[in-house]
């Protein structure tokens, strides 16, 4: 296992553009960072309030899941801070714009993890409420078409409902919900429309799920931010094994990424000051993911 940076403000949402860059963001300090191929750790944005989830878009777009700021474990105003949790793209040059705030004509309540489909429609997570109570089953799965007239809730009643995945192209949903410990699947049956979940795969005792994402040939890597480590599984949600991470005592395992055509996997480790992203090598490449192969919008 190799240190890719540290020093992060309690990194997640990993991606990687064509160019190789790799990019997450940092919660705790409302701003997205860039890796570049040879090391250098760059500032690329400033989202402000809690940027969490990160995807890449077919055409190169940048989406960015906000929950509008985080205290750690509580949702805060801050003096001189509007909480406004959003959907936001941030572009080529640093510069950020909003997508939404709203969705079905509500406001937002704490967007958490996005992922894209390859028609650009994007598939969010709305936990309901603070990190404090992750048991409440007022969690909802959002959808949004790529210009932002269309947002709307396809989902609801989870457990704080936090990572998600696409598979079979594009024609199913995994869900993890983090208040229960365990992953969902849907059925997509059109842009912006679900059909019923049902059970997937149970995270072992005391690992928690957060981020995830496929390999090649269907495994689903599950990051564990309760049992510092990553838990795979099946395509049929059988579980395979279990990576434990020693370096992430202090910390909490966010979330896993592929880099493009590369069998290794990167880790996000959450500290609020000295946060890290690792790499390890796998034995086969991720599943292609929608914007591997478009320059960075």
């Amino acid at each position: 296992m190799d240190t890719v940076a540290t020093g992060l403000s309690f990194p997640e949402g990993p991606v990687f553009d064509v160019e190789g860059n790799l990019y997450v963001v940092e919660i705790a300090a409302g701003r997205v960072a860039k890796m570049a191929p040879d090391g250098t750790t760059t500032r690329f944005a400033d989202t402000g309030g809690g940027p969490n989830g990160m995807a890449l878009g077919p055409a190169g777009q940048l989406w960015v899941a906000n929950s509008g700021g985080l205290d750690w474990g509580e949702v805060v105003e801050r003096p001189g801070f509007v909480k406004v949790p959003r959907i936001e793209q941030v572009h080529r040059d640093g510069t950020v714009s909003v997508l939404s705030v709203e969705a079905d004509g509500r406001p937002l309540q704490g967007p958490n993890d996005v992922v894209v489909d390859r028609e650009g429609g994007l598939w969010f997570t709305d936990p309901g409420g603070p990190n404090s109570d992750i048991v409440t089953p007022r969690g909802r799965v959002c959808w949004a078409s790529p210009d932002g007239r269309d947002v709307r809730v396809v989902a609801s009643g989870y457990q704080y409902p936090n990572g998600l995945a696409l598979r079979a192209d594009d024609g199913e949903l995994i869900v993890d919900e983090t208040g229960s410990g365990r992953l969902w699947i849907h059925d997509v049956r059109g842009p912006g429309s679900l059909g019923e979940r049902r059970p997937f795969a149970e995270m072992p005792e005391g690992y928690l799920p957060d981020g995830m994402c496929l390999d090649a040939s269907g495994r689903v890597l599950v990051a564990g931010c309760g049992g510092a480590g990553i838990v795979v599984f099946d395509e049929g949600g059988k579980q395979l094994d279990r990576l434990e991470f020693s370096t992430a005592e202090a910390g909490l395992v966010t979330n896993v990424a592929f880099r493009p055509g590369q069998a290794e996997i990167y880790v996000t480790i959450g500290r609020a000051v000295e946060g890290t992203v690792v790499r390890l090598p796998w034995d086969e490449q991720g599943a292609p993911l929608p914007g591997w192969t478009a320059q960075l919008a």
